[in-house]
């Protein structure tokens, strides 16, 4: 996430580096059948996210990170892309709320400042989402099974 923030990139060594070290935790603890999982955590975020990726919503590290997590935590990376959407959706609405409001006091006092949307490091979003699902997990703070439903 912090390397997302200084450079809008998401470095291909740090993917393919959670990936591998998904794919050998998997391996070892569970054998063949952590290998098919980790194999699905990797292709789901890939299959369910490319076409916002052709469509310029999200850009391929965001789905290479979301990919390098599903090496981790197979099928349950379904509920951290789930709550990656409704956190940037959250932080998105908030954003353009400030921004309108902005603008409006602006055009009122007669400064008429133009304001234009920027870019949004959909990893902040990853990162936040991870922590829902950590402490869900674990049950920590009280946040236990708070991703069950989905």
């Amino acid at each position: 996430m912090v390397y997302d923030l200084r450079t809008y990139k998401i470095p291909n060594k740090l993917c393919v580096a959670g990936i591998l070290t998904g794919l050998s935790v998997n391996i070892i603890l569970y054998g063949g059948g952590g290998f098919r999982s980790s194999v699905l955590g990797i292709c789901c975020p890939v299959a369910v996210l490319f076409v916002f990726f052709l469509l310029r919503i999200i850009g391929a590290g965001d789905i290479k990170l979301l990919s390098a997590i599903g090496a981790f935590i197979a099928y349950d990376v379904l509920k951290v892309i789930i709550a990656t959407f409704v956190i940037a959706g959250a932080y998105s609405l908030i954003y353009v709320i400030v921004k309108l409001i902005r603008w409006v006091v602006s055009k009122r006092s007669g400064t008429d400042v133009k304001y234009s949307f920027s870019r949004m490091h959909l990893s902040a979003a990853i990162f936040a989402a991870n922590i829902v699902y950590l402490l869900s997990v674990t049950g920590a703070f009280g946040f236990g099974g708070i991703l069950d439903g989905i």
